[in-house]
């Protein structure tokens, strides 16, 4: 008589932890947890910046970068990986789960070989037409199966290769989840940030960038990274990496700094824009406009500078503000002007672009994704199962699991019998 049984009634506490480790929750959260990597290493990202100004700038220009995709994006926070909390919930879970299944692989590796170790995987097979243990062991050996036997029992396995190669993939995900843990929580992106050849730039925290303009040309700029000391020339659309630290070059741009002062030699407040300011100091770039505009507001200026092709000098234009009539026109050529009672300092200035993104988790999470890879394909290839054979009487018991098991187990029920003393009559 040959039966097929149903898989047992397990423990509710067994049931549960499996539920809880199962293959389909794992490669669920693989794929979010991918998908959270990604958003954060393609997409641009939220700068962390307390100026509303800036992030609504940087919001529009993701707009126009990322088209009808931002809006959908944005509902999910993948623009703003960092500030979305719920985004780290599956990252935390998935290195949970992986540091759960290491610390059991770990443990039936341990135990493999003794007695009793199988006695929680489901039974698969009862009958009475099973080959002899001894048969049953010899067909195990030929499929790669470690076994040890005992007077009524027959245990085998596929580890310890199976289950370290098990342990290697779960291992992988978890340096490669706590890699970008590390980057969510210590990363860093700057979008759109000006450089320009006086003043360096604060990237974030201590970490600034000063533009070298004895080694800077229109078509590449030289960048000194502090504290480190580090140099990184790039051209326009470049990156670059330092370490942890990568820089793209957007743009270099031809500028001036200009500053305006009254006959007593008191110096007049320039306004460069609406939404900023006035300053004593302008610091104004061509960038992808061939002019652009400030005021002096006490001496009633409105000036507009035009950049000339060919290396032609740059013009000056000056209006009166209300009447918007012209009252100057020059060339750019000496550092020093004068409009009426307002003196005119002109420094030649050059402006970069930049964006930084600082992933300092990204080499953990590089080596997790190389062992996650490693140890797939190693279970692919030889997947862990693990089986319990019971003879009572003339009754043989299959328990077992693991992926491909219950093939093994109807092969096993295939191989011819030798009438051996173990042997069914």
């Amino acid at each position: 008589m040959d039966t097929l049984d149903s898989l047992e009634r397990r423990d509710p506490w067994r049931a549960a932890w499996q539920a809880l480790t199962s293959d389909v929750l794992l490669a669920a959260l693989v794929a979010v947890v991918l998908i959270i990597g990604l958003a954060l290493a393609l997409l641009p990202q939220t700068p962390a910046a307390a100026d509303a100004l800036a992030v609504n700038r940087w919001r529009a220009e993701a707009q126009l970068r990322l088209g009808g995709w931002f809006t959908p994006l944005d509902a999910f926070g993948l623009n703003d990986v960092r500030g979305t909390p719920w985004l780290r919930l599956p990252v935390l879970a998935l290195a949970a789960m992986a540091a759960l299944r290491i610390a059991d692989r770990a443990a039936r590796l341990r135990t493999s070989a003794a007695a009793g170790a199988f006695n929680d995987g489901a039974r698969l097979r009862v009958t009475d037409q099973a080959p002899s243990l001894a048969d049953l062991q010899a067909a195990l050996y030929t499929r790669r199966y470690r076994t040890q036997a005992t007077d009524d029992a027959l245990h085998a396995t596929r580890a310890p290769l199976a289950e370290a190669g098990s342990i290697v993939l779960h291992l992988g995900l978890l340096l490669a989840a706590v890699g970008l843990l590390i980057n969510i929580v210590r990363g860093w992106d700057v979008d759109s940030l000006i450089i320009n050849s006086t003043t360096p730039a604060v990237l974030h925290g201590a970490e600034t960038a000063v533009l070298q303009v004895q080694e800077s040309t229109p078509q590449q700029a030289t960048l000194r990274l502090e504290p480190s000391g580090d140099t990184l020339t790039l051209q326009t659309e470049q990156s670059g990496a330092r370490g942890d630290l990568r820089i793209t070059l957007r743009r270099i741009a031809p500028g001036y700094r200009i500053r305006a002062a009254a006959d007593d030699g008191r110096a007049l407040a320039i306004r460069t824009s609406n939404y900023l300011s006035p300053t004593e100091s302008a610091a104004v770039d061509f960038g992808m406009d061939e002019g652009v505009t400030i005021a002096v507001p006490e001496a009633q200026l409105v000036l507009t500078l035009l950049h000339m092709p060919n290396g032609a000098p740059d013009e000056l234009r000056a209006y009166s503000i209300g009447t918007a009539k012209e009252i100057a026109s020059a060339q750019i050529k000496a550092q020093q002007m004068s409009i009426g009672r307002t003196h005119l300092t002109f420094e030649p200035l050059l402006s970069i672009e930049l964006d930084a993104h600082s992933r300092p988790g990204d080499a953990l999470a590089l080596v997790g994704a190389v062992l996650a890879l490693a140890g797939l394909l190693s279970c692919v290839i030889l997947p862990t199962r693990r089986m319990t054979i019971r003879r009572s009487g003339p009754w043989t018991e299959f328990y077992a699991d693991g992926r491909g098991v219950h093939a093994d187990v109807q092969a096993l029920l295939r191989v011819p019998p030798t009438y051996t003393s173990d042997s069914n009559p």
